[in-house]
């Protein structure tokens, strides 16, 4: 069970194991997390420009940005937990390719 750190937030230590299964995600999680950042990244681009209110433009994408970010960091965690027990089982240098979402 993970255990609980004194910090002003809540924050945990996790064993090896409980990292694994906390960041394995199943396909059609990955798949919700990409279609929620998908839809982010296209509310996003369709935000109009006020020269009134530019603050609020720019919380507006700095807001959904964050969403975009957060979400594809949690598949790429995922993904990047996959190739690491791919690769420690056979002990062998094999060539995996991860696609990992661009940066905006």
């Amino acid at each position: 069970m993970p255990r609980r750190k004194p910090t002003g937030f809540d924050s945990y230590t996790f064993s090896e194991d409980e990292l694994k299964a906390a960041t394995r995600l199943m396909p059609l999680q990955k798949q919700l997390y990409q279609t929620l950042a998908a839809d982010s990244a296209i509310e996003k681009s369709l935000i109009k420009f006020d020269s009134k209110d530019p603050i609020l433009f720019a919380q507006q994408t700095a807001y959904l940005h964050g969403q975009i970010n957060i979400l594809l960091h949690l598949v790429a965690l995922s993904e990047e937990r996959e190739v690491a027990e791919v690769k420690r089982p056979n002990q062998q240098s094999q060539s995996v390719v991860v696609l990992k979402p661009s940066e905006e």
